[in-house]
């Protein structure tokens, strides 16, 4: 089932695993391996680093603006997990 949530609540994380992204959806936690992840979060958590000044590129980025920062994630791909779980 595919899901949208909102880019401003999905935290991404580096375990020894590798990385991720962890988001609440209904109430519960899930995590997401960063190779299951859409192409639309890393252009808006680029944009969102370079804001920050955390990220120093010359290449070029298109955001379309007029549209809702939201995130479409297949939740079957994705594992629940405890709120307790470490970021």
């Amino acid at each position: 089932m595919i899901v949208e949530i909102p880019f401003w609540v999905i935290l991404y994380n580096v375990t020894h695993e590798g990385e991720e992204i962890v988001f609440p959806y209904n109430n519960k936690w899930y995590r997401c391996d960063i190779s299951k992840v859409p192409q639309d979060f890393f252009k808006l958590r680029q944009l969102k680093l370079w804001l920050e000044g955390q990220y120093t590129s010359n290449e070029s980025l298109q955001v379309d603006l007029s549209k809702k920062p939201y995130i479409k994630i297949d939740i079957e791909e994705c594992e629940e997990i405890p709120e307790s779980y470490p970021l």
